[in-house]
């Protein structure tokens, strides 16, 4: 799986995200029945309190 950060107002919360969505299990999109190439785009959210 490869992922990037797309944008983002710090290197610490890219990390975060990264390490975040490393953690998650993927199951694989089919076509007829065969695993397939997909591309995603998933958005993390952060809401930081003071």
């Amino acid at each position: 799986v490869e992922m990037r950060v797309l944008s983002s107002p710090s290197d610490d919360l890219s990390e975060s995200a990264l390490e975040a969505v490393r953690q998650w299990r993927y199951r694989p999109t089919l076509l007829n029945g065969e695993p397939v190439e997909i591309r995603t785009t998933v958005i993390v959210n952060y809401t930081l309190r003071s």
